[in-house]
């Protein structure tokens, strides 16, 4: 058990552990985009966009476009790349649900915003299948070394069954209680976790781990130096 402890430790190297946080938020970028909600109930939310009988036939394209957009992203991964396939998703999926939220809201404006709506569904499901329904089963073992590997990915997958969970729970009582704004949250979670893998997140493919690993050490660096210079900013203001 020490020895573990011991790899898990000087494995990381960082306070605190930028690649765990990045392991972390790809797996949560991932389930709460969304996707399980869709996944799930995507019958239900098909049926309040009131496409009739047609409903459980876009049930099965959810379906299909989900593998065939994995199998599309398992050959694009080591062509262009996990971060780039990644971030890509991921600002698609934002897009895609916030059109979501408009095509909900004004639905009653219009009966062909009805499919619109379902467009959007779509091309969130390609998305997501694109890159953050992907890339973090790859990435998580690229960014740590072997000691520090098996209890990283233990954390990244009780993170992302946990997220699974939690989504799978909250999105029928969002549908109830928001039902045009249901993907906003999402949305929003979306936009965050973007922005923090758009910074932290390293391209591991064709890296060795040494040089993935010295770009966290530059984020690091340049994270410390932020933080000194607003502490002497801080204090000079102090001072005056």
């Amino acid at each position: 058990m020490n020895k573990v402890r011991f790899c898990w430790c000087s494995s990381l190297k960082l306070r605190p552990s930028l690649p765990l946080a990045v392991a972390i938020v790809a797996h949560l970028s991932m389930r709460f985009s969304g996707i399980n909600g869709i996944m799930y109930y995507s019958t239900a939310l098909f049926e309040r966009a009131n496409i009739g009988k047609n409903s459980s036939y876009a049930t099965i394209g959810v379906g299909f476009t989900s593998i065939l957009m994995t199998i599309l992203s398992g050959y694009l991964m080591d062509r262009a790349g996990r971060r780039t396939l990644h971030l890509i998703g991921l600002t698609g999926t934002f897009i895609c649900s916030v059109l979501i939220t408009i095509t909900f809201i004004f639905a009653h404006l219009a009966d062909w915003l009805k499919y619109f709506s379902i467009t959007f569904v779509f091309a969130f499901v390609t998305f997501v299948g694109l890159g953050p329904g992907n890339v973090p089963w790859v990435i998580v073992p690229e960014i740590f070394a072997q000691g520090a590997r098996p209890a990283a990915t233990s954390v990244a997958m009780v993170t992302n069954w946990l997220s699974n969970f939690t989504v799978g729970l909250i999105f029928p009582l969002l549908a109830d209680n928001i039902p045009h704004y249901v993907f906003l949250p999402f949305a929003i979670m979306t936009l965050l976790a973007t922005l923090f893998l758009y910074k932290y997140l390293p391209e591991t493919k064709k890296r060795t781990f040494e040089e993935i690993t010295m770009s966290f050490r530059s984020h690091m660096r340049q994270n410390t130096k932020q933080l000194q210079s607003d502490s002497n900013n801080y204090q000079t203001l102090d001072i005056a």
